[in-house]
């Protein structure tokens, strides 16, 4: 019954994981199958990320230069997800040069979301510096970017959507896992079609 409904802009699949701030995927990568702890009940086939192959949203209320763990972790997740041959995708808030100085600490200014969507992709390079005949195929490996219109709020410390971020998720590709990095911000406020539309 529930796998039936739908909100605006993301089916409900049975497939669909959501994970706060730290998420429980932080061991991938880390930990081979070999060396997990053997339990009487299997992991769901659904579930498994670790073989690769999956189409794998990570949505998050912070982007590098700002190196907050809600930046950096989900940022790394993406990288190793899309090294495991997983199609992965980063959507990020994108935010109006006015509110950049209070997170990027005046270090880093962006004009626009290419812009830093450049700066995230040499991020990640430097990460897993690859040979040097080897670029083309490690820039292959790097996860999509996106962003929806994100807001500093200073009495908070914190980066909330003013949009919404349904809509920059891929409309046109199959939505097998996504992963949400702190949804109490993602969701505090509202900006899609009303849940009963």
């Amino acid at each position: 019954e529930d796998e039936d409904r739908e909100f605006p802009g993301l089916p409900i699949v049975p497939t669909l994981l959501c994970a706060a701030g730290w998420s429980l995927f932080a061991w991938i990568g880390l930990a081979q199958k070999d060396d997990m702890i053997e339990t009487e009940e299997q992991v769901d086939i659904a579930s498994d990320i670790s073989e690769g192959g999956r189409t794998i949203t990570i949505v998050t209320t912070a982007s590098v230069p700002w190196l907050t763990g809600t930046a950096v972790n989900p940022t790394i997740r993406a990288v190793e997800l899309a090294k495991l041959d997983n199609e992965v995708t980063l959507v990020l808030p994108w935010l109006l040069p006015q509110d950049q100085p209070n997170v990027f600490s005046g270090k880093v200014m962006f004009q626009s979301p290419a812009e830093q969507a450049q700066y995230v992709r040499e991020w990640m390079k430097g990460l897993y510096p690859a040979p040097e005949d080897d670029d083309e195929e490690n820039e292959m490996l790097l996860p999509e970017i996106r962003f929806y219109a994100g807001g500093y709020a200073k009495d908070v410390g914190a980066v909330f959507p003013l949009s919404d971020i349904a809509k920059a998720l891929p409309q046109n590709t199959f939505r097998d896992v996504l992963i949400l990095e702190e949804p109490e911000h993602l969701t505090w406020y509202y900006y899609g079609d009303r849940l009963t539309h």
